[in-house]
C-alpha cells in the first residue's frame, strides 16, 4: 500500500534488501484511441490494447528491477467492453513482490 512508506524488494545475486518507492510500483497511462489503432468498425484492435499494456509494464518492470526485463507472455485477457476511436483508455500497472522475485500483473 502506497501509505505504509517504502516497499522493500530483494535484487541482485546475493539478495540484499534496498528499498524502493511506492511510486515506483505503481503507474497509470492513458492512451487515446487513433484511427491506425482501429478496425473497420471504429473498435480499437485488441493487439494494441495488448501493446500498451506490454509497453507499462515494461516500464514498471525496468524502474524497479534495474536491468533489462523480459517479457515472458499472457496466460489469457477478456475485454468486457470495446472502445472506439477518439476514446481514452488509462491503463494502470502494479508490481507485487513474491518472496525473492518480482511478478508483475
Amino acid at each position: 500500500y502506497a501509505d505504509e512508506g517504502t516497499f522493500h524488494n530483494f535484487t541482485g545475486r546475493n539478495h540484499s534488501m534496498e528499498e524502493i518507492e511506492p511510486s515506483e510500483y505503481c503507474m497509470c497511462s492513458t492512451e487515446i484511441v487513433l484511427p491506425p489503432h482501429a478496425n473497420h468498425h471504429k473498435t480499437t484492435f485488441g493487439g494494441q490494447i495488448m501493446q500498451w499494456i506490454e509497453q507499462l509494464a515494461y516500464i514498471i518492470a525496468l524502474k524497479v528491477c534495474k536491468n533489462n526485463p523480459t517479457f515472458l507472455g499472457v496466460d489469457e485477457i477478456h475485454f468486457k467492453n470495446s472502445s472506439i476511436v477518439s476514446d481514452r483508455i488509462t491503463l494502470q500497472g502494479i508490481c507485487h513482490i513474491l518472496s525473492d522475485a518480482v511478478k508483475h500483473t
